[in-house]
């Protein structure tokens, strides 16, 4: 079955799929531009998405959001998506197939609270899973990326096809569960599956003052957006395809078989993320083909402890805003 959880029949109405079949278009940003077919389709960010022949191509650092057809409706959610990068550009560490929980962040400008979301990552420069939670932008608060290691993306090239599928369940009113699966052609296969809740997983930093959260809370509640982004420069590309969005229930179809190698049983399932060392950083993917036509790689030698280059973004009103592409990759900026 291509959906792991069963849908929620009450808010079917409420799911998003694309319309992009027969259609194409170029949606560059800044400043935010909604899809003229689509208006629930933001494209935000630093770049182009270019939708042709059923799919979506990001290009530099564009994220598209999809805001919820009813105000707080992205709860319990499933969101599905296949990828694989037409180009390298520049790669940094935050660059890969990039999924956002739900948020409320609306752009530049808005309230920082509304800064909060989990986000899911296939990293471009060694093809490890990587999740981490963002609770604040002005103070930057967010916890390290934790990592796991999949055994068919380590075998696998990001130049093909690789499903993502990033579930978020809530669990009464100060949980989470969080899960990724993944699929290389041979079925959906579980790359990590824990519950984060008040007191498990901490950010690095205080949130402001003002905002109705903690540090080490979870990020709970209905909300507005999920997303799909893209972080890279210099004509970075990464197609996406069959991207969904299905409000769910807790049934699972099937189990899927967990391979990943990022923690202990007992941590996956009902601990805190405690984050894996940083990987040392490579001269060029490894697991690239070398038939590849894509032009040489430059991949960063930075690694996520340290600040990459910093781009000018602009937001909807016109006023210039620098950000820290390593801190910011799928804020919405």
């Amino acid at each position: 079955n291509e959906n792991v959880y069963f849908s929620d029949q009450s808010k079917k109405e409420l799911d998003w799929y694309p319309g992009w079949d027969g259609r194409n278009l170029e949606l560059q940003s800044p400043p935010m531009i909604r899809d003229p077919s689509d208006d629930l389709a933001e494209v935000r960010g630093q770049g182009t998405v270019l939708i042709a022949n059923g799919s979506a191509i990001l290009v530099d650092s564009a994220q598209l959001y999809i805001r919820s057809k009813q105000p707080n409706a992205f709860e319990y959610v499933e969101i599905t998506g296949r990828a694989r990068y037409l180009e390298d550009g520049k790669v940094f560490p935050s660059s890969g197939f990039n999924l956002i929980a739900p948020t409320n962040y609306q752009g530049p400008g808005d309230d920082d609270c509304n800064f909060r979301y989990y986000q899911v990552q296939i990293r471009r420069d060694n093809g490890r899973v990587a999740v981490w939670k963002r609770a604040a932008r002005a103070s930057g608060a967010q916890t390290p990326k934790r990592h796991f290691d999949v055994e068919s993306l380590s075998s696998s090239s990001l130049l093909n096809w690789i499903g993502m599928k990033f579930v978020v369940l809530a669990i009464g009113n100060d949980a989470v569960r969080l899960e990724l699966y993944v699929d290389v052609g041979n079925g959906w296969e579980q790359a990590f599956s824990f519950i984060d809740k008040h007191g498990l997983w901490a950010t690095t930093s205080d949130l402001p003052s003002d905002c109705d959260a903690g540090r080490d809370d979870a990020i709970v509640g209905g909300k507005n957006y999920v997303a799909v982004t893209n972080f890279g420069s210099g004509g970075s590309k990464v197609e996406w395809k069959g991207i969904t969005v299905r409000n769910i229930v807790s049934e699972k179809y099937e189990d899927c078989e967990d391979r990943s190698t990022g923690s202990a049983e007992e941590d996956k399932l009902t601990g805190a993320p405690v984050p894996s060392p940083t990987p040392e950083p490579v001269a060029k993917p490894s697991w690239a083909s070398a038939e590849t036509t894509l032009r040489e790689t430059d991949v960063t030698t930075q690694s996520d402890g340290e600040t990459d280059p910093s781009v000018n973004m602009t937001d909807a009103a016109g006023s210039p805003e620098s950000f820290d592409p390593r801190e910011s990759e799928g804020n919405g900026a």
